[in-house]
C-alpha cells in the first residue's frame, strides 16, 4: 500500500452523506536529489508541477478542518493504470504503424508519412480509450481509500514562573 498524509481542508454534506475534502502536498524526487541546483529538470518540475491536490472522501465520523489523514492507493492497482497508460498506447503505436505499412501500398499512398501519422493516431485513440477505462466512476481500485484519521492535537500553552 502506498500511503500519503494529506489535511483535511472542507467539509460538505450530499444527499445525507458527509464528505471530506483532503488536500495533499505533491513530492517530486527533485526536492531530494542532491544536483538539483545543476539540473534543467528540477527547474521545468518546480515550474509546472501543482502543489497540492484535492480530493473528497466520504466519512461519517465527527473531523475538523485541519486535521491530518492518512490515504492509502494499492500498489498492484497503481501498477496496473501505469502499465495500461503507458504500456498499452505504445503497443497500438506499434500495431498501427506495423498495419500502416501493409495497407498504405495497396491505397497508392508510397510515404512513410501516412506509417508515422497511422502509428500516432491509433496511439492516442488507445491513450483516450484507456483513460476513458480508468476514468469510470465504478472504478474504485485506483481511488484513494482513507485509511486512518489522527486525532486532533490540542494545543495547550503552559506557563512557567521564572
Amino acid at each position: 500500500m502506498i500511503e500519503e498524509v494529506g489535511t483535511i481542508v472542507s467539509v460538505t454534506q450530499e444527499h445525507g452523506v458527509q464528505n471530506i475534502w483532503v488536500e495533499t502536498a505533491i513530492k517530486t524526487t527533485c526536492s531530494s536529489c542532491q544536483a538539483q541546483t545543476n539540473c534543467g529538470t528540477s527547474v521545468v518540475a518546480k515550474a509546472f508541477s501543482p502543489k497540492k491536490q484535492s480530493i473528497k472522501l466520504p466519512y461519517e465520523h465527527a473531523v475538523v478542518i485541519g486535521q491530518k489523514v492518512k490515504l492509502g492507493v494499492p500498489e498492484e492497482a497503481l501498477l496496473s493504470a501505469s502499465l495500461q497508460v503507458y504500456l498499452l498506447p505504445l503497443l497500438g503505436l506499434i500495431l498501427g504503424s506495423s498495419l500502416a505499412s501493409y495497407v498504405m501500398p495497396f491505397l497508392a499512398l508510397e510515404s512513410e508519412l501516412w506509417v508515422v501519422l497511422t502509428g500516432f493516431i491509433m496511439a492516442g485513440v488507445v491513450f483516450l480509450l484507456i483513460r476513458n477505462k480508468l476514468a469510470e466512476a465504478n472504478n474504485l481500485q485506483y481511488c484513494p481509500t482513507l485509511i486512518e484519521v489522527y486525532p486532533n492535537p490540542v494545543e495547550t500553552i503552559s506557563v512557567k514562573n521564572l
